[in-house]
């Protein structure tokens, strides 16, 4: 079976009382610098981020750490787990996936 590296989501996303705080403070940059984060850990098979990425990031895509930080952290929209980050969202959405894409 051919693997794809898709993920759906919510189309009213944008309306999420998290995500609405988030635009409210940082524009559509942050919105953008959010959806980044959760391409990025669609990436992994288990749908999470070693702390040790953000400097990959901010290099890649010339953000400020701090930046970084501040969207994986004051919105309530990721977990900080030890050393990494997930979307418990991304997570229960890439579930449902799965289990239909077999």
């Amino acid at each position: 079976m051919e693997t794809t590296n898709d993920f759906p989501h919510d189309a009213h996303l944008r309306e999420d009382p998290r995500v609405i705080q988030l635009i409210d403070q940082h524009n559509l940059e942050g919105y953008g610098l959010f959806m980044l984060l959760l391409e990025t850990l669609r990436m992994d098979e288990n749908y999470r981020m070693h702390q040790d990425v953000i400097p990959i990031i901010c290099r890649k895509f010339d953000v400020n750490a701090t930046f970084v930080v501040t969207i994986l952290e004051d919105f309530d929209l990721f977990v900080h787990d030890d050393e990494y980050y997930y979307s418990k969202d991304l997570c229960d959405v890439m579930e449902r996936y799965d289990e239909i894409m077999g």
